[in-house]
């Protein structure tokens, strides 16, 4: 999936060192992210494309199961113990072809 995006810096505050940016492509959903000031070493660009919404608007293509509302569970989880908590597996997602 290529996806070409735009961002907009729309506030930026210097006592929490993040700022608001709003990505926007077009026929994708408009997102506002909050992200964080670049460190000495990297740059804006950098950090404002580490945290681009590409992975949610790629989401938006594939087949999805909805989540039943009531539905309720718990797991255990133990760093120390275990590092991958049980309960939990990686499911590959599977991107359509464009």
């Amino acid at each position: 999936m290529n996806i070409t995006y735009t961002y907009e810096i729309i506030s930026a505050d210097e006592n929490t060192k993040t700022a608001e940016v709003r990505y926007t492509s077009d026929g994708l959903p408009m997102h506002i992210v909050s992200v964080r000031f670049p460190f000495s070493y990297e740059t804006a660009d950098s950090v404002i494309q580490q945290h681009a919404p590409v992975y949610q608007w790629s989401l938006l293509a594939s087949t999805v199961t909805p989540l039943v509302v009531g539905t309720s569970g718990s797991f255990d989880f133990n760093d120390e113990a275990d590092p991958e908590p049980s309960g939990f597996e990686e499911t590959p997602v599977e991107t359509p072809a464009s």
